[in-house]
């Protein structure tokens, strides 16, 4: 998945990709974390992004993992 529609932008958006991702029985879950330079998860070497349509207070990557982790899906970003 990337960052350039808001699939990865709302924990509603990630929750819904990660229930599509399971009911298709897939295992993997490839996710762009870092846009142009900028992290859209907590970081100690990447200013964190100003995208104005992520959603308040969101750690895209913390939120992937848990809700694929809680299925059996493995994650690469």
């Amino acid at each position: 998945m990337h960052l350039f529609d808001n699939t990865l932008k709302s924990r509603a958006s990630i929750q819904e990709m990660v229930k599509d991702v399971a009911a298709a029985n897939a295992n993997l879950l490839i996710v762009e974390v870092v846009r142009r330079q900028d992290a859209y998860y907590t970081s100690s070497v990447l200013p964190r992004t100003t995208d104005p349509k992520l959603e308040a207070g969101l750690d895209v990557l913390d939120h992937v993992l848990e809700q694929a982790h809680v299925r059996g899906i493995a994650v690469q970003a």
